[in-house]
């Protein structure tokens, strides 16, 4: 089966993706993207720049004849698989709408985009629960959508039992540094643990236009010698990482479902992090992890203080949620079940 991939090529999501489809029997695997601009980027510019490549991506269909399209994120390359005409294609959704950040004057085309996309569309990807309702919102029909994670490669995070250090509060970040993961956020809660008498220590892991901005929070913060900043780092390495650190912390306001906390749970890394709808399938308060309120140092510093000293708990957590993530999220088993669903869509627009 060749299938042509469109997306963000540079995105860690879209090459975990990749990876896995590339892995399985009989898949040829054809990619294009535009140039993804720079961060930050205006939205109506971007808009306009992948309404105008319409044309050439049409060549390019036509040049390697697939039996099927994928468009990863409803309002821009899966909205481009739409207009292209190509069928049967496939889209995914990003984030749990794929319409943030809500501008006053991007939204509406956005949504525009995202109703045209998912009507059109022979299936849908959802990689959680939580972005069924919005699909459903912009017309799409529930036997469309495929509710399933890309999952992660569990070769490479591997997981052994592991004993809580009580005495220090081990915690790793590994968001890409740019301001819609609030970094500030777990900084203040540090310095409150740490103002408390408490014995804190952070790794940051990746890169990102934000970079120096929380560098100086840090030093603003006086954590300078509990914050460890790692830049980016091979799988290997983060597999380490997450070993070596008891939570994985993460506080963004918005969230789809994030492969970064199916790492942690896989290496039995705790994870605190924001109470979303889509942490909220994974992680139950107090039991597994922790969901915290977004923006609120505070609380977030209050339940680590509490957490952090139930040794017994967090054992048995961390198993807990290695285990459910080899159920739920394992890549090599999950692309099976997309590729045969692929292979039913191409075999049913051959016979129409």
């Amino acid at each position: 089966m060749r299938i042509a991939f469109i997306g963000d090529l540079k995105s860690a999501n879209t090459k975990s993706w990749l990876e896995g489809l590339k892995n399985q029997v009989d898949i040829e695997i054809h990619t294009w993207s535009l140039d993804t601009g720079t961060h930050g980027e205006s939205n109506i510019k971007r808009m306009f720049r992948f309404l105008f490549c319409l044309r050439s991506l049409k060549k390019w269909l036509n040049k390697i004849n697939p039996d099927l399209l994928i468009g990863y994120r409803t309002t821009s390359y899966g909205f481009l698989a739409a207009l292209s005409g190509f069928r049967p294609f496939v889209i995914a959704v990003q984030g749990e709408t794929d319409l943030w950040p809500y501008t006053l004057y991007t939204l509406p085309m956005k949504r525009w985009f995202k109703r045209y996309a998912v009507k059109k569309a022979s299936m849908i990807h959802a990689w959680g629960a939580n972005m069924v309702p919005s699909l459903l919102e912009h017309g799409a029909k529930e036997d469309q959508i495929l509710v399933m994670p890309r999952g992660i490669d569990l070769d490479g995070f591997s997981f052994s039992e592991r004993n809580f250090d009580n005495t220090v509060i081990k915690m790793i970040v590994t968001r890409s540094l740019f301001p819609e993961y609030h970094h500030e956020t777990i900084l203040k809660a540090m310095n409150i643990l740490k103002k408390e008498g408490k014995k804190v220590e952070l790794v940051i892991v990746g890169d990102g236009t934000f970079k120096e901005v929380i560098y100086k929070l840090v030093e603003e913060c006086e954590l300078t010698s509990e914050v460890t900043f790692m830049g980016s780092v091979s799988q290997n390495e983060l597999s380490i990482l997450l070993y070596q650190s008891d939570f994985y912390i993460s506080t963004p306001e918005t969230e789809g479902t994030s492969a970064s906390l199916f790492e942690a749970m896989a290496c039995g890394c705790i994870p605190i992090v924001s109470d979303l709808p889509a942490n909220r399938f994974w992680i139950e308060h107090g039991e597994n992890g922790g969901l915290i309120p977004f923006n609120n140092a505070e609380y977030l510093a209050n339940f680590l203080g509490i957490f952090s000293q139930k040794k017994e708990l967090l054992k048995k957590a961390a198993l807990a949620n290695r285990k459910q993530v080899e159920m739920k999220a394992s890549r090599n088993r999950n692309m099976r079940i997309f590729v045969e669903r692929y292979q039913n869509l191409v075999s049913t627009n051959r016979n129409i």
